[in-house]
Order: C-alpha cells, then structure tokens, then sequence
C-alpha cells in the first residue's frame, strides 16, 4: 500500500534527513544533496554546481562539518535574487559556515 504524503511533509522529511544525519555515508549524502539542488535549481533556477564540505570549530571548540552546494545563478534567476536572496551573501564559506555551529 503507497503512503500518502503532502508536500509540508515532505518539506518535514527532507529537514529530518539533514538535521538528523539520517545519511551517514559522505558520497550517498554529497549525490542527495547534488540531486536536491538539482531539482530546486529546476523549478527555482540557477545551476548547482560543487558540492562539498569544510571542517569547523567554533569560539567555544564545537567542531562540526559543513556541508555546501555552490549555485551558479542564470537567466532564470529573478532580478531580486529569488529564493536563493537571503543565502546570497558576500561572505566567505568559512564565515558563513561558522556561524552554523
């Protein structure tokens, strides 16, 4: 029998898979997260590029991984920046990053 799911559910799945290290292996994760930007760039636009991760620690001595997707924005990105405006910064991914921690 198929489980039904709405679409806030699977928005729930998605934030559950990452926030739960539900995938615990590097190269399955990177491909997840690839195709995730993949088909968020589709509808959303941009073109995912590198994914990868950095090592941190913080002020306290938290380390933790930061894992990133570079999106390259095309012509199909709004003037304003889209859904990808508020992620848009000029900081470096370090800085970014460690405020993840």
């Amino acid at each position: 029998m198929a489980k039904i799911v709405t679409d806030h559910e699977l928005a729930k799945i998605v934030k559950h898979i990452v926030e739960n290290d539900e995938i615990d292996d590097a190269d399955v994760y990177k491909k997840f997260l690839g195709q995730l930007a993949q088909v968020i760039t589709d509808f959303m636009g941009g073109i995912p590029g590198t994914v990868d991760f950095e090592h941190y620690e913080s002020l306290s001595g938290r380390k933790a991984t930061a894992w990133f997707v570079a999106i390259q924005h095309d012509e199909n990105v709004p003037e304003d920046g889209g859904v990808w405006k508020d992620y848009d910064t000029d900081k470096p991914v370090h800085e970014w990053a460690s405020e993840l921690i």
